[in-house]
């Protein structure tokens, strides 16, 4: 039962893989409606000063990844990751737990990684995941994240 609950809610994280494919863009408001209705049902499941400290802890933790990704950003002098990427983890966070994040997250740049490795053998970007950052092959790519992500987030809710 608590496996069919997680699959559940696991079904927006698939509407924002397809419009991040899409049209790449992972809407705010989606994200919102979302984290209202995940709030309505924690409040109904949890203590009220349980769900006050939890959010609060959770919302530390998204500022200082946000922070962490601005200061690597000004490192490396280029864009990293997007604001609705930052949101959807943040998200997947609220929903689930720690566990689940951190292991999505590494599931997640393992995919990554093995699809920049094919695209680099094939040199094949492909349409779905990759969009061509200029005219030749050694320029950037802009990985979409969010298939990635849910992808990430459906294995580690097979495996935990």
């Amino acid at each position: 039962m608590l496996r069919f609950l997680h699959l559940i809610k696991y079904l927006p994280f698939l509407r924002f893989a397809y419009t991040d494919l899409k049209i790449n863009i992972i809407y705010d408001r989606e994200i919102l409606l979302v984290f209202i209705i995940s709030v309505f049902v924690k409040l109904i499941k949890q203590n009220i000063k349980f769900f006050i400290f939890t959010i609060t802890m959770k919302f530390l933790i998204y500022l200082l990844l946000v922070f962490f990704v601005v200061i690597l950003e000004k490192i490396a002098k280029t864009y990293l990751i997007g604001g609705g990427d930052l949101k959807l983890i943040a998200l997947l966070y609220f929903i689930y737990n720690a566990e689940y994040l951190f292991l999505s997250l590494c599931l997640s740049f393992f995919l990554i990684m093995i699809r920049i490795y094919y695209y680099q053998l094939t040199r094949k970007a492909g349409k779905l995941l990759f969009i061509k950052m200029g005219e030749n092959a050694t320029e950037l790519i802009h990985i979409v994240f969010a298939p990635f992500l849910a992808l990430g987030l459906f294995l580690s809710l097979l495996i935990i």
